[in-house]
């Protein structure tokens, strides 16, 4: 597969070179989709709501006449769709499951209920993650070296890994980055 061009949050830098170096040494790399955003809808869903924000409130990712997933969290009505740890989370589902025809159940505190059918989800430039990147098949768990090229690991966002907002990704990077240095630091021993 050739790898993409364009991961998130380019502007840090993060312009995808790592799965880039990884497809050409022979990794297979999952494709690149936007996971944590908000989505873009119908002028019609946030006429004369622009600015709003509701605290706790449940969303429901439902596809296929059932309910996929659920988040929780804050749901915000912006000038140009919706957002909120609720609508990012769910992304992250929609992304993750890349799912085309899908729409979402928001229940606020109060009771009240209104489904929403987004046009897209906001691009990948603009994602808090990147979807996508080394297939975890390719990567020894316990020390993150590549079972392709001995010697090469893989941390962060690189790999195919992702989760919802609120740290967990940052505690993923850290996290692989530790068990490659330790393995590393471990063979330098050795």
């Amino acid at each position: 597969m050739t790898p993409q061009t364009q991961v998130s949050y380019p502007k840090t830098g993060s312009v995808g070179d790592g799965q880039k170096f990884a497809g050409e040494l022979g990794h297979s790399l999952e494709p690149y989709r936007a996971g944590l955003v908000g989505f873009e809808v119908d002028q019609r869903v946030i006429a004369g709501r622009i600015g709003k924000e509701w605290s706790d409130v449940r969303v429901s990712v439902l596809g296929g006449g059932r309910k996929i997933a659920e988040t929780r969290g804050v749901y915000e009505v912006l000038k140009w769709g919706i957002g909120g740890t609720a609508i990012t989370d769910a992304s992250r589902i929609v992304g993750r499951l890349n799912l085309n025809n899908y729409s979402l159940r928001i229940e606020f505190p109060d009771g009240r209920v209104e489904e929403v059918k987004p046009l897209c989800p906001c691009s990948l430039k603009e994602a808090m993650v990147t979807i996508g990147g080394v297939s975890l098949k390719d990567v020894n768990s316990r020390t993150m070296e590549s079972l392709k090229c001995p010697g090469l690991y893989f941390a962060g966002e690189v790999l195919d890994i992702d989760g919802p907002t609120g740290g967990y990704n940052l505690h993923a990077a850290f996290a692989t980055a530790r068990l490659a240095v330790s393995d590393i630091a471990r063979k330098l021993k050795g």
